[in-house]
């Protein structure tokens, strides 16, 4: 845990990222202690917490931190936090949007909303 400590205090970006990942995978209150540390701590990147928050998933503990997050954080950090409640049974699954309800000679199909393509994305002509 000592090593994964001092990754997470390192200048390099992506060994953080990658100390924060290696602790969301592991056991234990000393990895829930940190990952917990680093989900409230307003200093560290959007990214870095939002890793966190996702490590938090495994434990019922947090609720009120993943509330306080939802509730307060910006639009990224807040997804994340309702998301890991809503696996965590916290919070009820948001219904789907409403579907369009087509007939056709055979019978009546729902039809999810359309969306517009992504342009450039490779999968449509520009």
């Amino acid at each position: 845990m000592e090593r994964m400590k001092r990754f997470l205090g390192a200048e390099y970006g992506p060994l953080k990222l990658a100390a924060v990942r290696t602790l969301a995978l592991q056991n234990g209150a000393e990895r829930t202690e940190l990952l917990t540390q680093l989900a409230g701590d307003s200093t560290k990147s959007d990214e870095l917490r939002v890793e966190a928050i996702a490590g938090l998933a495994s434990t019922q503990d947090q609720t009120a931190l993943l509330k306080e997050i939802a509730e307060v954080g910006n639009a990224l950090l807040a997804r994340e936090a309702e998301r890991v409640l809503r696996l965590q049974g916290s919070l009820p699954i948001p219904k789907e949007k409403n579907h369009r309800r087509r007939t056709f000679s055979r019978g009546t199909f729902i039809c999810p909303p359309l969306e517009m393509p992504v342009q450039g994305a490779g999968f449509f002509p520009r």
